[in-house]
């Protein structure tokens, strides 16, 4: 899944703003989308300029420092956005946008939660919310919110995915982790991630061999799918296949862009009982 792009993406916004500032406002607005976002901010300060206490442009502006990656700003012209109007839920998301491209995961769920008392099933908030929650290692929360997504979009496999990482954070019932993950490959069965955590999964279940198909499936759905081999090189390991457990690292090393690494694990033998030590030295690499 590309996580970053689901958790920056602004949702649809229609803005109509003061006659003085549609000028700057359009051109603002065609400049961002256009992709200059210098001028789409210069343009969308002039706008705010002509009607400081218009809402919507105060969120336009925050907008268009977010375009420009700064944050700080971009949560600043939100706040001001629902300090001219405390019910104007586009700027909650912003908001819990800005917080979350700033990595302060703790606000944004707070933004979240503040639109889903006006929007309750928003599906942007609560797929972000969940998120952060994941990210913050609260999965009991994140899994009742991914329940709630599950049933309002029954056909979208991001939901029992992130849900099925969840329930493989929390340990306790890896069963149910791997009906989940399953559920998700049924609805997309080529995508690695999904792929790879459930051979992740089932590994866990004690399926070495049905963990190892898996992972190799991810990994011809993507053969940069380097974190594949980090699993697959303990399953070797555990197998007593060092040779076998030590090519998945030098892939690992090698895919993930690490050559010095490369160079160096090429000059070690890999051993029953050094390979958990080579294990977590590549890792860290």
């Amino acid at each position: 899944f590309a996580a970053c792009a689901l958790i920056l993406a602004a949702a649809a916004r229609v803005i109509l703003p003061p006659l003085a500032a549609g000028v700057p406002f359009n051109t603002s607005l065609h400049a961002l989308e256009g992709g200059d976002a210098a001028r789409g901010l210069r343009d969308a300060r002039q706008a705010y300029a002509l009607a400081p206490l218009n809402e919507e442009l105060a969120a336009h502006l925050g907008y268009a420092h977010f375009k420009n990656r700064d944050f700080e700003q971009a949560v600043h012209f939100y706040n001001r956005a629902l300090e001219l109007q405390p019910q104007y839920t586009p700027a909650m998301q912003y908001l819990g946008n800005a917080y979350l491209a700033m990595g302060d995961c703790g606000a944004a769920i707070l933004a979240y939660r503040t639109l889903r008392e006006f929007v309750p099933n928003s599906v942007p908030a609560m797929e972000r919310e969940a998120w952060c929650l994941m990210r913050s290692n609260q999965c009991e929360h994140a899994m009742s919110l991914y329940g709630r997504l599950m049933r309002l979009e029954p056909d979208t496999a991001r939901h029992p995915f992130y849900a099925g990482v969840c329930a493989l954070r929390q340990g306790d019932d890896i069963r149910h982790a791997l009906g989940l993950l399953h559920a998700a490959r049924r609805l997309d069965p080529d995508d690695p991630a999904i792929l790879y955590n459930l051979g992740n999964a089932t590994l866990k279940f004690g399926r070495p061999g049905e963990a190892s198909r898996w992972l190799r499936q991810a990994l011809e759905q993507d053969p940069g799918f380097y974190q594949a081999h980090a699993t697959l090189a303990h399953i070797a390991n555990a197998l007593g296949d060092q040779p076998g457990a030590k090519q998945h690292l030098l892939d690992f090393l090698s895919k993930k862009g690490a050559p010095a690494a490369v160079q160096t694990l090429q000059s070690l033998e890999v051993t029953p009982d050094n390979f958990q030590e080579i294990y977590e030295w590549a890792m860290s690499q």
